[in-house]
């Protein structure tokens, strides 16, 4: 849970100062939950204070005025910088303050992200026996592998995933594609009528990532979408985890 929310919001501080300085500069210019926890460990020398301390010095090229006020994005993102400095510095930056900060600013963020989104008649329900309860356990568990393959496979081609550079938004990128992937598989699965509400939630909580991790690897084009890509990503991956748990319960309940 702290790493997810620390993800979110250290990206997020990225995304945000990328626009500052793009503004103030010269014109020259946010699964599965295994793999990023191998990304924070085949990571942990680099630590979240130097990661944020190296990113926020100062550029050496000149600065002139922005051309324009600055956005209400843009200004959100300077203050959520400055709070989580401010909890960083004063050594309050737990788990609890940094999900305060990103709730706080949550509401801020427009829900500005097309999502697919699919309901009970687009998926096909079948009835509780033992044999579809097996074919769903079989079927779902390869969907989880062949995603899981795809993120491992990304993760370990790509050259840094420390800043937001080619790499990152690639690496975003087939995030998005994963999600989609699985998402349809899903949607085309047989579902066990017990498990119908729980797979529908797990479907549609899929394409919101996948649009999400879009989001993200667009960061470039529009980081008001990337920041409330972060933040949609962030809720996400707890309540799959939940989901999951949950239908593990159902079809071990019944003899799965």
């Amino acid at each position: 849970m702290r790493f997810r929310l620390a993800l979110a919001l250290l990206i997020s501080i990225l995304l945000v100062v990328t626009a500052s300085w793009s503004r103030f500069g010269t014109t020259n210019y946010a699964p599965s939950i295994a793999t990023l926890e191998q990304i924070q460990t085949d990571n942990e020398y680099y630590s979240d204070d130097s990661f944020i301390r190296d990113f926020l010095k100062p550029s050496t090229a000149s600065t002139t005025l922005p051309a324009e006020p600055l956005s209400n994005t843009e200004l959100i993102g300077r203050q959520l910088i400055l709070d989580y400095i401010g909890l960083a510095t004063s050594g309050q930056a737990t788990e609890a303050n940094i999900d305060a900060v990103a709730n706080k600013y949550l509401e801020s963020i427009p829900k500005i992200i097309k999502v697919q989104k699919i309901s009970r008649s687009d998926i096909k329900i079948v009835p509780d026996n033992k044999s579809n309860f097996q074919n769903y356990a079989d079927q779902i568990l390869k969907i989880h592998r062949e995603y899981a393959e795809n993120i491992n496979k990304a993760y370990t081609g790509a050259n840094s995933l420390k800043t937001l550079n080619p790499a990152m938004y690639a690496f975003t990128l087939t995030f998005n594609i994963s999600y989609i992937n699985a998402a349809n598989g899903l949607k085309n699965l047989p579902v066990p009528t017990s498990l119908a509400d729980l797979h529908l939630q797990l479907i549609n909580s899929y394409f919101s990532s996948a649009a999400s991790m879009k989001a993200l690897s667009e960061t470039e084009q529009d980081s008001t979408a990337a920041f409330a890509g972060l933040i949609i990503l962030n809720e996400n991956l707890d309540k799959e985890d939940v989901i999951l748990n949950e239908i593990s319960n159902i079809l071990t309940a019944n003899g799965i």
